[in-house]
């Protein structure tokens, strides 16, 4: 018997007694940037990491962090006069971040998350007049639950998507710190410029970690960017730790996918002068910029001729932030556009 719902993040409320349920794993709902999607308890977790990187000891990031879902897309086709998702809020790091409902790849609503675990986030999806490509893009700082849909209609086959897949390696810069949802952060820009399908594998406070190259074996790659050392700078590592941990982690990524085109940025603007590791002294971030050049040189001087450097602080400005360094939204707006220019002339049509 299906259990009637009533709403909570909508201003719209009830579906037709006839409307059909949908469960999280139905062969007809693709989960986009999702590495280790989870079905437990009838509702899909969508989970950028898995369980032995999270315990790695190659790992430098905090996993509550990890657990959010910046990045991941639910994707449905549907013919229907009614939609309505259904999420639940996990326990861990849930900030104030949006869903953004895509139509056709067009944005046509977007519902606060809230912070609120284990309450049902219900929302109505503005439905088209045709059949139509819906897209979820979930929270870039929080970590819901999806538990399916109500349908006044019916949901159809999704159509298989060929397309190439981007990795977004880095920390709270990449992973959208300064942007409302999402759809507002560089990674994901870019990835809809090109056509990709994102991956975004960047985690907020993280420093830089050799684990996450690892966990790509297997897995289809086909475009990396590497954008991480603010934190290094602030924390425990030093230059040569900084150093050595990137070695590793362009040795796993390169064991596991010989021929992605790896694109390493280097820090991008900010106004701090001075890490707030005392013990560092004088070690500046440009130093860890430095750092980058040193690591792109010697693997194109080992002959692998696929890895760019790109100069992040050339590519931002005090305008493009909202703090001492993370991008505002249209600083991300700006980035995505010049990494873009970056990439085209090394980028595969």
């Amino acid at each position: 018997m299906r259990i009637m719902r009533c709403c909570v993040l909508s201003a719209v409320c009830g579906m037709a007694a006839w409307a059909v349920d949908i469960t999280p794993n139905d062969a007809r709902i693709a989960y986009d940037g999702v590495l280790f999607p989870v079905y437990t308890n009838g509702q899909m977790v969508c989970s950028r990491f898995d369980a032995g990187t999270l315990a790695s000891r190659e790992k430098q990031f905090n996993n509550k962090n990890a657990q959010t879902s910046t990045g991941a897309v639910i994707r449905f086709t549907a013919r229907a006069t009614a939609i309505e998702a259904l999420f639940t809020l996990l326990p861990g790091e849930n900030r104030t971040s949006r869903f953004v409902v895509l139509r056709d790849g067009i944005a046509v609503s977007n519902i606060p998350a809230g912070t609120a675990v284990n309450t049902p986030i219900r929302i109505q999806i503005p439905v088209g007049a045709e059949a139509s490509v819906y897209e979820i893009a979930l929270p870039n700082w929080s970590n819901p639950a999806f538990g399916g849909l109500t349908i006044e209609g019916t949901l159809l086959e999704n159509k298989t998507l060929e397309r190439k897949t981007y990795i977004a390696i880095g920390d709270s810069i990449s992973h959208g710190t300064g942007q409302y949802a999402t759809p507002a952060t560089y990674p994901f820009q870019i990835a809809k410029r090109f056509g990709w399908e994102l991956f975004n594998l960047a985690v907020g406070g993280g420093q830089i970690s050799p684990a996450v190259g690892a966990m790509l074996a297997g897995k289809r790659v086909d475009y990396v960017s590497i954008l991480i050392g603010y934190n290094d700078w602030n924390g425990t590592n030093s230059i040569a730790q900084y150093e050595s941990d990137y070695h590793k982690l362009i040795g796993h990524l390169r064991r596991a996918n010989s021929n992605a085109a790896i694109f390493c940025i280097t820090p991008t603007f900010t106004t701090s002068t001075e890490s707030r590791n005392k013990a560092k002294g004088d070690v500046s971030i440009d130093d860890y910029r430095e750092t980058v050049r040193r690591v792109v040189t010697a693997c194109r001087d080992a002959g692998d001729a696929n890895i760019h450097l790109i100069e992040g602080s050339q590519h931002t400005a005090a305008e493009d932030l909202s703090d001492a360094v993370h991008l505002n939204e249209a600083g991300a707006r700006r980035f995505a556009e010049k990494l873009g220019e970056a990439f085209a002339g090394k980028v595969e049509q």
